[in-house]
């Protein structure tokens, strides 16, 4: 007899709703321009209320890491998405599809026991999982390094985003450089954020995958300090008529040297290998990590 094809299990609509190239095409084939080749259908976030130029500073950055670590052929994942400041109160934020905050998730999916948990329910079947588990994998490597060397805080559940292949992504920049939440102080002490849930995703601290995940982590961090000039220039360059940032707290010399600091110029590539297995060791073991998400769990109700 034939061999039965196993129908493709459909999400829960509450976890991902209807996918965006799907309903692209639905919107393109009822749109009178929509032979044009040019038709394009952009999700976007009309922002009031919100000076969005540091948002826009932070997104500048990630790209231009992103095209740096491009370049290098290094086999990390990062989203940057475009911001756009139109006023010092407003502006317009390019809204990412596919994608829910794993907050979202663990308040929207009834079925929700653990992140690995579902990973291993959504995306059933050998290859999708070990597809989904590689995009974390390589997501979460490119995003701790964007996170350490850019200083990124505030990083709860609320602000991480997981799209619907696997793949772990950072948004809402208010705090990085030299502020940090609750008036800086410093509740966030880990090099990056790096939980128990998303180590259990990598099958734990001692798996092939997690092995993997350091390498990345290392490769990454080695081609951006190859050229952190890029990175530390950009800075230099954008901080002219923005020294009022939060994120530089009035002293965007002091955010440029510290941030030169952390690529580690003084090291030879045996040494950086320490100096980013040390900052891996430090997250995993970071107490405060836990801490600063039950706060947004108590007193914010972010799951």
């Amino acid at each position: 007899g034939e061999a039965s094809t196993k129908p493709a299990i459909k999400p829960p609509p509450v976890v991902f709703k209807e996918n965006w190239k799907e309903k692209e095409d639905r919107m393109r084939s009822s749109s009178i321009y929509g032979s044009h080749p040019g038709w394009r259908l952009l999700p976007i976030l009309i922002k009031a209320n919100d000076d969005l130029r540091q948002e826009q500073l932070a997104s500048q950055l990630i790209y231009r890491i992103s095209v740096i670590l491009a370049r290098e052929r290094i086999p990390v994942w990062l989203c940057p998405y475009e911001i756009l400041a139109l006023t010092e109160n407003g502006g317009i934020i390019e809204a990412i599809p596919d994608t829910i905050s794993i907050s979202s998730l663990k308040k929207n999916d009834p079925n929700y026991t653990s992140l690995k948990g579902f990973f291993h329910k959504f995306f059933e079947g050998s290859d999708n999982l070990a597809d989904a588990k590689a995009n974390f994998c390589e997501s979460l490597a490119g995003y701790s390094m964007v996170c350490f060397l850019l200083q990124m805080k505030d990083r709860h559940n609320g602000n991480i985003l997981l799209d619907n292949r696997g793949h772990l992504i950072h948004i809402d920049f208010g705090f990085f450089f030299l502020s940090s939440p609750g008036k800086n102080s410093n509740w966030e002490s880990a090099p990056f954020k790096l939980t128990r849930e998303f180590v259990d995703v990598l099958d734990g601290p001692d798996s092939r995958l997690f092995r993997i995940f350091r390498s990345l982590c290392y490769r990454a961090f080695i081609a951006l300090r190859r050229h952190c000039m890029e990175i530390i220039l950009l800075v230099e360059m954008l901080k002219k008529g923005n020294e009022d940032l939060p994120c530089f707290r009035g002293r965007p010399d002091d955010a440029i040297s510290e941030l030169r600091h952390r690529f580690r110029l003084d090291l030879n590539d045996r040494a950086c290998l320490e100096y980013v297995n040390a900052l891996i060791d430090e997250s995993l073991e970071n107490w405060r990590t836990n801490w600063y998400d039950r706060y947004q769990r108590y007193c914010v109700g972010v799951l």
